[in-house]
């Protein structure tokens, strides 16, 4: 009982259309370790050297969920480049997130208990977090604020070239 109020305030807070405080531009960005849909685990400080793209999304969020097919685009694009995108689910079952990520070729992480969406301060989704290859936060984008894919991708492309 106590899980399920736990999300249902969290869900609660998400849809409040709050103004967020992630992760500011301009500071290391928190380190973290999270299991992948596929089992394997996953720690942000072993992408050093890469440019990261987090992306925060939950399956009841519709704009999360139009961005999916984006972000495997991008992906298929700039891996090779030096990009690594984490899809990073916060919902409470791992089937929702099976369903959406179906042909994703990026790794999902569970983020079920909130820890990493609390470290970044997540308040509303869809948030993407843009690192560069310092482990240092670039730029930040909350919700249906974020910005669109040209805009990303001439930030992806600025941090590419760095």
């Amino acid at each position: 009982m106590a899980n399920r109020l736990k999300s249902v305030l969290i869900v609660a807070v998400l849809c409040t259309g709050t103004a967020i405080g992630a992760a500011d531009s301009g500071v290391d960005a928190p380190n973290f370790a999270l299991k992948a849909l596929d089992g394997k685990n996953h720690r942000l400080s072993e992408y050093r050297g890469e440019v990261v793209l987090l992306n925060f999304w939950a399956s009841w969020c519709g704009t999360c969920r139009s961005q999916l097919s984006g972000l495997q685009e991008f992906h298929q694009r700039y891996h090779e480049a030096g990009l690594t995108i984490l899809g990073i689910n916060i919902d409470e079952h791992d089937h929702d997130a099976v369903d959406l990520a179906g042909g994703l070729e990026f790794p999902i992480l569970r983020d079920t208990r909130h820890d990493v969406s609390e470290l970044y301060d997540l308040k509303r989704l869809p948030l993407t977090v843009l690192i560069d290859r310092d482990g240092v936060v670039r730029h930040v984008y909350d919700g249906k604020d974020a910005r669109s894919s040209d805009a990303y991708l001439a930030d992806l492309r600025e941090l590419l070239r760095e």
